[in-house]
């Protein structure tokens, strides 16, 4: 009976002692799998920040021309419709100076 109850102890310790080996062996490969996807997320996660970085940059000059043609296609419009009143103007001195036809007879005024 002493050396059934010393067998059985024996085999505990044993199981014991290979449950904490094996428990330290998860521990070991769950710290390695967490640190090698940290690595790998962190570094993926920075790729596509810097990639973000560029967009933006990109997109901001690509609008800073467009808000440029914008501002110069304005200044080009005021300046076609200065130029219009201004043909409008010559346009009626003209008139004035030569006199008009009627848009229907072809008379003069």
């Amino acid at each position: 009976m002493y050396t059934e109850t010393a067998e059985g102890l024996y085999n505990s310790k044993k199981m014991a002692h290979e449950l904490r080996e094996s428990r330290n062996n998860l521990l070991e490969n769950t710290d390695f799998f967490y640190e090698d996807l940290k690595n790998n997320l962190m570094q993926g996660c920075l790729t596509k920040l810097k990639e973000l970085h560029i967009e933006i940059n990109n997109q901001q000059d690509e609008n800073a021309r467009l808000a440029k043609d914008c501002n110069d296609l304005k200044k080009e419009c005021s300046q076609l419709q200065q130029l219009m009143l201004m043909v409008g103007k010559r346009l009626s001195n003209l008139e004035a100076a030569v006199g008009s036809y009627g848009p229907k007879t072809g008379k003069r005024k």
